[in-house]
């Protein structure tokens, strides 16, 4: 819609430009009506661009969630490997130990693992990157208000 309305303002601008070089009609308001028209033009175009160059980032969010959640699949299966086998190591004093659980349930429920400085950078990690996901899917959402501009010119 955006480029519908800067078309007829350009349009607009062309008209009213040639109607005052040709010095048909009133010279002033060819003058205002053209420069008001191009004033019109740039500011559609302008905001056609910013929402057009906003619109194509969609494909790189994609990609960097796609990414985040190779990573944390992999810090998972890390810490599951961990668990399991602290699990085993410990096996005498937890006895009730279920392997449908999350690791992520067992590094909290147990200080000993909670305290590893290798288990604990990799929750930081985890943590830090489920928040850029989460950044990401919001950034992502409000890709749509920018098509919606971009279609309708609202």
């Amino acid at each position: 819609m955006y480029l519908v309305i800067a078309g007829v303002c350009l349009v607009l601008t062309i008209l009213f430009t040639i109607l005052y070089i040709e010095d048909i009609g009133d010279e002033f308001l060819h003058v205002f009506l053209a420069v008001f028209s191009g004033i019109v033009f740039l500011g559609f175009a302008v905001v056609t661009c910013i929402d057009l160059a906003e619109v194509k980032t969609e494909v790189v969010i994609d990609n960097k969630i796609a990414m985040y959640e190779e990573e944390n699949a992999r810090i998972e299966a890390q810490i599951d490997e961990l668990v399991k086998n602290y699990m085993a190591y410990e096996s005498e004093t937890f006895n009730e130990y279920k392997p449908n659980e999350s690791p992520m349930t067992y590094v909290s429920l147990f200080p000993e693992l909670k305290s590893n400085a290798l288990v604990q950078e990799q929750i930081d990690i985890y943590v830090a990157n489920n928040n850029k996901i989460k950044s990401l899917k919001e950034e992502k959402i409000s890709l749509g208000r920018a098509k919606w501009r971009l279609y309708f010119g609202t």
